[in-house]
């Protein structure tokens, strides 16, 4: 198909828009094996087209190039085609498939057009190999009608696919489901939409928005059965590719990540953009245009970005203010800045009272609270555990002062793009009014996997020696083996522990989010939240 290219001069990308091949002619004159034509020829442009858009990257997919990493690493980096975000036809072109009323329309899949409904079958996927194998056997038959059979039967065209000579692309597993034309104007707005007015229309009923009618249960099993009783009494067909789709979403999601990922709204916002600019030329030398065009919509978008992170960064830094107000009043200050050159990864904030002996404040904590009985013995323990040298120099009458805190910001490098992150972690027991002790990922010594602990106190001690020393007092996490009737992959479920634990400050990585199983106070055991940013994956 022919390219305009487009470039986003505030970016430096290179956006590529698709113009529709018309027909010459009207379709409906055609015969059949006209129209076969027809569609075999506007495949093989796009194919070729693909091909000489994409050829500079053949070599490096087989080869590797050196690139520079965000973490300042350089690797050799192989490129592929991993996600295509697409609506039905424009697989069909991508993936050189047959439409959707071939006998086989799936891009990803041999699924035949009478199983269409059926969303837990087990169908053969299609893979470069097995049709690379069609393609060649295709070209061993002498007659027309035994090629045409064939390709008929696994819902081919007779074309070369550009990828196929590209190393980690898999053009019909990279195919994903798309929530716009799957369901919104597909299965929804084009079927059960139209089945919905019709039955509405039958009892004089208006209809009313979208999301208010469709209310279907987030079970794909539930949904089938849906489904069949809807076509039994009002006699729907669910044979259509927009209900198959459904039957590789599952797979999708584990390989590819959410469906935002691969969704088609992004791109269905950038044709209308795209679109719109292109009526604002005089419809030749369109592409100058539509870039200057271009230009000044960026530069207004950055204007208005810019005064919206102006207001956004005065707000925050109000909202700073009045924390450090709420926690420590006008006599102390919340550490919210760390070095980005020092290797120590945490600091305190929101001191509690004044430095004082050890003993007498594990005498006078424990007396109200059990959780900080012998705690000056288990400060000694875990003292001469990792520090024996400071163990052996401290004597009985010596005193080791401390001091609580309230709050400590952690710092970390995220795993997902190596910038570094910052976690304000409390254990407070009545911050704005509510008692809030937050829960870190922790580092083990005994085992290589991360932990969950809450947070109950902080400490800093100060040794004999003059060395000051860093503490948590947690409550650590286990795992449970309760689990929900409805499990997911990664379903991580968590029991608190009833007593606490002392553990050094460095062993605390960055913050982590888990949610009670129930709303009773004393509640347990928690569902383990890895979802909040991409990082808690990694």
């Amino acid at each position: 198909m022919p390219i305009v290219s487009l470039k986003c001069f505030s970016h430096i990308n290179t956006y590529i828009y698709w113009i529709q091949i018309e027909d010459p002619s009207d379709p409906a004159s055609r015969s059949a094996s006209q129209q076969e034509e027809f569609s075999h020829f506007k495949r093989e442009v796009y194919q070729k087209v693909l091909k000489k858009v994409f050829q500079s990257l053949k070599t490096r997919s087989q080869n590797g190039e050196a690139h520079r990493c965000g973490d300042g690493i350089s690797r050799v980096l192989y490129p592929g085609i991993l996600i295509e975000s697409q609506d039905a036809e424009e697989a069909a072109y991508f993936c050189a498939c047959r439409a959707a009323s071939a006998n086989h329309p799936c891009p990803k899949c041999l699924v035949s057009q009478e199983e269409l409904h059926n969303i837990l079958g087990t169908f053969e996927l299609r893979t470069p190999q097995s049709m690379q194998a069609v393609l060649s056997r295709v070209s061993k038959m002498k007659t027309k009608t035994a090629r045409e059979q064939i390709l008929k039967d696994n819902g081919l065209h007779n074309v070369q696919h550009f990828l196929w000579g590209f190393r980690f692309s898999d053009p019909y597993k990279a195919y994903s489901y798309d929530t716009l034309h799957s369901d919104d104007l597909g299965k929804w707005g084009k079927h059960l939409w139209v089945l919905t007015l019709s039955i509405l229309e039958k009892n004089g009923t208006k209809g009313q928005a979208f999301y208010d009618i469709l209310k279907l249960q987030q079970a794909i099993s539930v949904y089938q059965k849906c489904c069949a009783k809807v076509e039994q009494e009002y006699g729907k067909s669910f044979d259509f590719l927009k209900q198959h789709a459904v039957h590789h979403v599952i797979q999708d999601i584990r390989e590819k990540g959410t469906v935002d990922n691969f969704s088609t709204r992004i791109g269905e916002g950038f044709q209308q953009e795209a679109a719109q600019a292109y009526d604002q030329t005089n419809m030749k030398d369109a592409e100058h245009q539509m870039c200057v065009i271009d230009e000044k919509q960026e530069a207004i978008a950055r204007i208005r970005m810019t005064i919206d992170h102006d207001r956004m960064a005065r707000l925050n830094f109000e909202c700073v203010q009045d924390l450090k107000l709420a926690d420590i009043g006008n006599k102390s200050e919340v550490a919210l800045d760390l070095d980005p050159e020092s290797p120590k990864t945490w600091q305190l904030g929101s001191p509690e009272g004044k430095k004082t002996n050890l003993r007498n404040m594990a005498t006078d904590l424990a007396k109200v609270n059990r959780q900080y009985s012998s705690l000056d013995e288990r400060v000694q323990n875990i003292i001469a555990y990792y520090w024996p040298e400071e163990a052996i120099q401290i004597r009985f009458e010596d005193d080791i002062y401390v001091q609580r805190y309230k709050c400590v910001v952690l710092k970390y490098q995220s795993l997902e793009d190596w910038t570094e992150g910052r976690d304000i972690m409390r254990c407070n027991p009545k911050f704005h009014g509510r008692q809030r002790f937050d829960c870190v990922i922790i580092y083990n010594d005994t085992t290589p996997e991360l932990s969950i602990a809450r947070l109950h106190d902080l400490f800093r001690f100060w040794l004999p020696s003059g060395k000051t020393v860093d503490l948590a007092l947690v409550f650590r996490f286990s795992h449970s083996k309760w689990k929900p009737k409805t499990t997911w992959d990664g379903c991580k479920m968590l029991n608190e522990d009833t007593e606490t634990t002392l553990i050094q400050m460095d062993h605390l990585i960055r913050g982590a989010l888990v949610c009670p199983v129930t709303e009773r106070a004393e509640e347990k055991t928690h569902y383990f939240i890895d979802s909040v940013d991409p990082d808690m994956f990694l």
